[in-house]
């Protein structure tokens, strides 16, 4: 059966290498491509990164910090899914995630990414 999910937390989190690089695997072992990044700044630049090591490797100066990173996963994963990951001290979630595919992959993935 098909099944959408939206979840969204009002959390204080941390980032980091190791919590990122959790991310991006579970994200990849869903996906025949790689998920992709978008990554927003304090000087509201958009950017597209190439790959998970750009964004572990992009300086996050005060003057250009990231506020906002979102993983997806191609349309084609089962399931498909979105993570959003909000620094920018806006009153709205600071994480947001986002499942479509069938019920039984939604419940585990969802399941995965709350550990």
């Amino acid at each position: 059966m098909k099944a959408r999910k939206d979840t969204s937390y009002r959390i204080a989190f941390v980032v980091d290498e190791a919590r990122l690089r959790d991310l991006w695997k579970l994200l990849q072992d869903v996906s025949v491509k790689p998920p992709s990044i978008q990554m927003t700044c304090s000087d509201e630049m958009r950017l597209s990164p190439s790959s998970l090591t750009d964004v572990l490797e992009f300086p996050n100066t005060p003057g250009r910090a990231i506020t906002r990173l979102t993983f997806e996963t191609d349309y084609s994963a089962k399931p498909h899914v979105e993570v959003t990951l909000r620094g920018d001290q806006d009153p709205l979630d600071s994480v947001r995630i986002s499942f479509n595919g069938e019920d039984k992959d939604v419940l585990f993935l969802e399941n995965q990414l709350e550990n």
